[in-house]
């Protein structure tokens, strides 16, 4: 990874260092899975069952994107999930509804690097 996308990842939320270490300092790697976040479906899950006013549906794309964010370091995408998980587990749909664009912004800003370092 060069300084230029690291500078980007940190500007969108990413904890670079966190993340690089917690792959046992190997960048390659980490960018590998990092990548793999382009084809995850729990943002797109989580949008439906928000739609559909599921809150137990809601919740496990919640927690699982609280899962994966937190395993690759996005941290603000990680606090999202994390407040929407725990208004979920808690049937709070309103409140993590209230949270969702926030996270759909943080989310968009994040696969746009993702996208255009990833060709």
């Amino acid at each position: 990874m060069n300084e230029k996308l690291k500078e980007q990842l940190r500007q969108a939320g990413v904890d670079v260092e966190k993340a690089v270490e917690r792959f046992m300092g190997n960048e390659d790697l980490y960018w590998k899975f990092a990548l793999r976040f382009l084809e995850d479906k729990n943002t797109q899950m989580l949008s439906e069952a928000l739609e559909k006013q599921d809150v137990k549906e809601a919740f496990a794309a919640a927690h699982n994107l609280k899962g994966v964010c937190g395993n690759l370091s996005f941290m603000y995408l990680y606090e999202i999930a994390g407040n929407m998980t725990e208004d979920l587990r808690n049937g709070c749909l309103e409140k993590a509804e209230l949270k969702f664009p926030e996270f759909q912004k943080n989310y968009q800003e994040l696969m746009g690097i993702l996208e255009e370092y990833g060709k």
